[in-house]
């Protein structure tokens, strides 16, 4: 084991836009994360951290294989193919490789499980019982309440697996204290996910109300947003039905307050992670890493409460890294999630087998050096089908067609409509929030970053393509949770 650290802890906050993390903006007097940000300045900020997939399969699947999503699991949830799921099964993940080195592998994920078990002795996926029979509670009273009412958000905010606790003073994540109980003093690896500011929004009320009071958000009409936004039915099922007649008051800013709320209460899960590992005297010997598995377009692109998409809002992603002897370091390179189990294992001392597509980030961390990446990449297939390329100046979007999707992913599936026609092109430095496309303009760029993509699809390893059918035992129960979440 390296630097004395003998355990390390990944926290995946589910739909988290970086910019809502005040490292990662550079503001944190008014930030939504003080957490984070004092975790940050024990550690090291990588402000242009990328996703490299818009959903949750196909991103956890690259941070715990360190793969890239197009050569392993790139769809999700009811998407996800058989070759995937094959690929999957051969692929040498994080938690194996250390289980098979001596640490303990526990995780606390709601909605993960299938292929995303592998390697853990522990992993806490289920409802509690608690849980389950509330859900049976909430179903029942769904199918007989009169049409257009809904008491969704009463029965959800109980719910273990939503993310939503006990929200007094201090914050206790599902099952945190019991696996801490079942670790003991061995050397550990934890995997937490964190889903407070995922879709349906359902924080504490009280706490909607107070950023609704003291933050500036956009001012509009909640309905009419509603009502002009693209939508095939997605919006009636996602989010309407969780809305109260004060959110349709206080209009689009208190829906963004929602959002914002659950930023707040997942920044202190991880503060009550911190603090039940100093109490137990193991957080210096314990690494951590905080991340998002993507990010979430609220309002702009005109894709409403959501992460399809594969613009800044859903790509750019918070990425901290925290050591013994790291402190208070920000780094600008271009690094993507698959980083991440290269990155996990070098901090361990373990000697992988993983043959990631991602690169250590330890020599930056330790050194502050690293050959730096011309562009990153990104896929997505659950809703449309779009490949990006991302430079420090410009973000080129295409569409890739895909029979697993309705007009071969060209339509957004949800939404009825093409968000922005590929291909796409933008001006970064120009253009930040992506909203002229110039590919007409430029076309030199655009060959030059579509031969980049290409040029990454022939470096990839190539795994059997067999499509052998892959069977899991969890596999309704985590299709079921991820519906509840407003996955269809």
């Amino acid at each position: 084991m390296s630097n004395g650290v003998r355990n390390l802890l990944l926290v995946v906050v589910d739909a988290l836009r970086a910019d809502r993390v005040g490292v990662c903006t550079g503001s944190t007097d008014d930030s939504l994360t003080p957490n984070i940000d004092e975790l940050a300045r024990e550690g090291a900020v990588f402000s242009r951290a990328s996703t490299a997939s818009n959903a949750t399969d196909a991103s956890v699947t690259s941070i715990h294989t360190g793969h890239y999503p197009r050569t392993s699991v790139y769809h999700h949830a009811n998407l996800v193919t058989n070759t995937e799921k094959s690929r999957a099964e051969q692929l040498p993940t994080v938690p194996g490789q250390l289980r098979a080195a001596g640490w303990r592998t526990v995780a606390v994920a709601p909605g993960i499980g299938r292929w995303h078990k592998n390697g853990f002795d522990v992993l806490r996926s289920e409802n509690s019982p608690e849980g389950t029979r509330l859900q049976t509670m909430y179903d029942a009273i769904e199918s007989i309440s009169p049409s257009g009412v809904s008491f969704g958000p009463r029965i959800h905010g109980l719910l273990p697996w939503s993310g939503a606790p006990d929200y007094g003073e201090e914050f206790t994540a599902p099952y945190t204290d019991q696996l801490l109980d079942e670790i003991g003093a061995d050397p550990f690896y934890g995997f937490f996910r964190i889903l407070d500011p995922h879709i349906p929004y359902t924080p504490s009320e009280d706490l909607v109300d107070e950023l609704h009071a003291e933050r500036e958000y956009p001012d509009q009409d909640l309905e009419s947003v509603l009502a002009g936004a693209p939508d095939g039915g997605f919006l009636d099922t996602s989010i309407r039905p969780w809305l109260t007649p004060r959110d349709f008051e206080g209009g689009l800013s208190r829906l963004c307050a929602r959002y914002d709320a659950g930023v707040v209460q997942a920044d202190r899960k991880i503060g009550y992670l911190w603090d039940r590992l100093q109490e137990r005297g193991r957080w210096e010997e314990t690494a951590l890493v905080v991340c998002s598995d993507h990010g979430e377009s609220l309002y702009e692109h005109d894709i409403f409460a959501d992460h399809h998409g594969l613009y800044d809002e859903t790509m750019h992603v918070p990425l901290i890294v925290t050591t013994p002897e790291t402190c208070g370091t920000r780094h600008d390179e271009l690094v993507q999630l698959p980083d991440i189990a290269p990155t996990i294992t070098d901090i361990l001392g373990v000697d992988s087998s993983l043959g990631a597509f991602g690169r250590s980030l330890l020599p930056l961390l330790e050194e502050g050096r690293w050959d730096e990446r011309e562009a990153v990449y990104a896929e997505e297939a659950y809703t449309q089908r779009r490949t990006a390329v991302r430079t420090d100046d410009w973000k080129y979007i295409r569409h890739v067609p895909d029979e697993a999707l309705p007009t071969n992913g060209m339509e957004c599936r949800y939404c009825e409509t093409v968000h922005g026609p590929p291909p796409e092109l933008y001006d970064l430095e120009q253009d930040p929030d992506e909203q002229r496309n110039v590919v007409e303009a430029h076309p030199a760029v655009v060959e030059r970053l579509r031969d980049s993509y290409e040029n990454l699809l022939e470096t990839l390893p190539v795994l059997d393509d067999e499509g052998r059918a892959v069977e899991y035992d969890d596999e309704e129960d985590v299709l079921d949770q991820l519906e509840r979440l407003g996955y269809r």
